[in-house]
C-alpha cells in the first residue's frame, strides 16, 4: 500500500510538472505566433493604408481639375484665375482669417468694416451691436493681432462678404454715453 500511494504520488507530480513545462511552452509558442501574424498584418495595414491615401489623393485632385474645367465651359473668369472660386467651394461653410491684403480682392464679394470696442461690444457698419457674431465670423475675435496688432479680417464665403474688425481703444459706453 505504502508502494501505490507513493507511485501515485509520483505520477501526480511528474503529470503536474509535464503538464506547466508542456502549458509554458505552448503558450510561448502561441505568443510568437500571434506576434509574427501581429506584425505581419501591420506592415501591410501601412501598405494598404499608403495606397488608399494615394487613391484619395488621385481622385481628390481629378475632381477639383473638374471643378475647374466646368468653370472654364461655364466661361467663370474671376481675374482668369479658377483656383480661388474653387478654393471657396471647399472651405464655403467656416468663415477664413484673411491677411489685409487679400481684404475686398474677390470679385462680387461684399467688404464691411466692424468695431470691436474694448469691453468687448461688437457693432457693424451702422453702430448696431452684432448679436451673434460666430455665425457670421466664426472664432475670428480671438484671431486679433496675427496679421495687424488691432484688426483681423475675415472672409465669409457663404455671405460673400469680407469683414475688416477694428479693435476700438475705448468702450461702447464711453463713445455712445452722450448719444443714447
Amino acid at each position: 500500500m505504502k508502494y501505490a500511494i507513493t507511485f501515485v504520488l509520483g505520477a501526480a507530480a511528474g503529470s503536474l510538472v509535464t503538464w506547466k513545462l508542456i502549458e509554458k511552452k505552448y503558450k510561448d509558442l502561441a505568443d510568437e505566433e500571434i506576434a509574427s501574424v501581429s506584425e505581419r498584418y501591420k506592415s501591410r495595414y501601412e501598405q494598404d493604408k499608403e495606397e488608399v491615401v494615394q487613391v484619395v489623393k488621385e481622385n481628390n485632385d481629378k475632381e477639383v481639375e473638374g471643378y475647374k474645367n466646368i468653370l472654364r465651359d461655364m466661361n467663370y473668369k474671376p481675374d482668369n484665375d479658377y483656383t480661388n472660386y474653387v478654393d471657396t467651394l471647399s472651405n464655403s461653410a467656416i468663415p477664413n482669417i484673411i491677411s489685409p491684403e487679400d481684404f475686398g480682392e474677390l470679385t462680387g464679394y461684399d467688404t464691411k468694416s466692424w468695431t470691436l470696442y474694448d469691453d468687448g461690444v461688437l457693432t457693424d457698419d451702422d453702430d448696431e451691436i452684432v448679436i451673434d457674431p460666430e455665425n457670421i465670423i466664426g472664432d475670428a475675435l480671438h484671431h486679433i493681432g496675427e496679421y495687424a496688432d488691432d484688426a483681423v479680417y475675415v472672409r465669409n464665403h457663404d455671405i460673400k462678404c469680407d469683414y475688416e474688425i477694428l479693435k476700438h481703444e475705448k468702450t461702447y459706453d464711453e463713445v455712445f454715453k452722450d448719444i443714447y
